[in-house]
């Protein structure tokens, strides 16, 4: 039977009413999503945690607070990306830092000021009391020292520094059985004779250290070319003044090459041979010489060999 006009009405006005119903349930829906988009945006700013750090510098040698000190907050986020802010100290030595944190980054900072040194102390993990990394156990107050002491650095490493007996240090090296992977020993002036003595011996040898900021590592070398290494760095110590363990590598590591000729084999027999023998004129010329004068004559002079 078909439906009277009434009922099509009827159920046509049900209908229309039915899609504006969902139609608000739709746009008070979207308005709810809306809100609390909103509400979760700033439940996080305000959740947001600021972390603030005080950094104080003081001079090691005198105790007082040091001002206008340069001291820089690095930030590194995930092992690759580097941000670094920089602040001064006032009058009390002291600057604050205050950023978002990151949980997944590193804190380090360190002072500087023309006149100073980093402080450097053999019971500090990180050596250098300029220097801080900041983690739980330093907490936000992190203490810096500089110093105005400027033989600090060399009296340390006169202390500190590797040393051997020259005839303990040459079996090492012949033996092959030399351990420091990073640290030349601090030479004296008096121990290059015997290092000469073995400066053009052939034999191949690769427990000799090299330079921390080397991205190599030992290959075979002729005893000979490492032992006048060795000269070398006994020779630059005393021409820097400076016994620190980066100025005792004259080169990344022992390799000997003609400047010239940059494409021509390095560290070859005919090399070493070369070598020794500008280091056995270099050491008659000025053996009766005292180190801080002796060291300033190049014993490359006026040849085309270079450590490299």
């Amino acid at each position: 039977m078909q439906p009277s006009r009434l009922q099509a009405t009827h159920q046509a006005g049900k209908v229309h009413v039915t899609a504006k119903m969902m139609a608000k349930k739709m746009k008070n829906l979207f308005l709810m999503l809306i809100l609390a988009f909103i509400a979760g945006s700033c439940s996080v700013t305000k959740t947001s945690k600021r972390c603030i750090y005080q950094v104080t510098v003081s001079d090691k040698n005198t105790s007082r607070p040091v001002d206008s000190a340069r001291v820089i907050l690095t930030e590194l986020v995930d092992s690759r990306d580097v941000y670094e802010y920089a602040s001064y100290t006032d009058i009390r030595g002291r600057c604050t830092f205050s950023h978002d944190c990151n949980s997944l980054a590193q804190y380090q900072v360190r002072a500087m000021k023309k006149g100073f040194t980093g402080y450097l102390d053999a019971t500090y993990p990180d050596l250098d009391r300029a220097v801080s990394f900041i983690n739980g156990k330093t907490g936000s107050n992190i203490d810096l020292w500089l110093t105005s002491d400027t033989l600090n650095h060399r009296n340390f490493w006169l202390l500190h520094a590797a040393k051997f007996d020259i005839d303990t240090l040459i079996n090492l090296l012949e033996s092959n059985r030399y351990t420091l992977r990073s640290e030349i020993p601090l030479l004296a002036w008096e121990d290059i004779p015997k290092l000469l003595a073995i400066g053009n011996n052939k034999s191949l040898i690769n427990k000799y250290p090299i330079s921390p900021v080397s991205s190599g590592y030992a290959k075979d070398c002729f005893t000979g070319i490492v032992a006048l290494w060795f000269i070398e760095s006994a020779r630059i110590t005393g021409e820097k003044r400076s016994p620190a363990p980066s100025d005792r590598f004259p080169s990344l590591t022992p390799t000997l090459w003609h400047k010239s000729d940059p494409e021509m084999e390095s560290n070859t027999i005919e090399i070493m041979e070369q070598a020794y023998q500008a280091y056995f004129n270099w050491w008659n010329k000025v053996k009766k010489l005292d180190k801080d004068s002796g060291s300033k004559t190049d014993p490359f002079a006026g040849t085309d060999l270079e450590w490299r």
